[in-house]
């Protein structure tokens, strides 16, 4: 299952960049015709398209970014006292060791 939900995790990061570029390059050419005035007037039928193009990739994005945030799974684990400890103190070994080294600049 972990596996799984990282893959899709995965493509659904990747769909969503391409999305968010879209949508970027779509709402632009919407919004120049939007503050203008003359594309939009002559061009009504053409405005419109832009406008719901602009639209659906706004929704496009939502919809990606909330896939992304249903991919995360959220998980607990307990360790025994026996096991924990052992953990814990190499954990804590470990991490006087980076400081060592990063002190002494190797």
């Amino acid at each position: 299952m972990i596996q799984k939900t990282y893959e899709e995790h995965t493509d659904i990061t990747r769909s969503l960049e391409v999305a968010r570029e879209e949508k970027e390059w779509v709402s632009g050419r919407y919004l120049s015709w939007e503050h203008g005035f003359l594309f939009k007037r002559v061009f009504k039928t053409k405005f419109a398209e832009l406008k719901a193009e602009s639209e659906t990739a706004s929704a496009k994005v939502d919809e990606l970014e909330e896939q992304l945030r249903l991919t995360t799974i959220a998980t607990h684990v307990e360790i025994e006292r026996e096991q924990g400890e052992p953990y814990f103190r190499m954990k804590d070994d470990f991490a006087g060791l980076a400081h060592c080294a990063a002190r002494s600049g190797t």
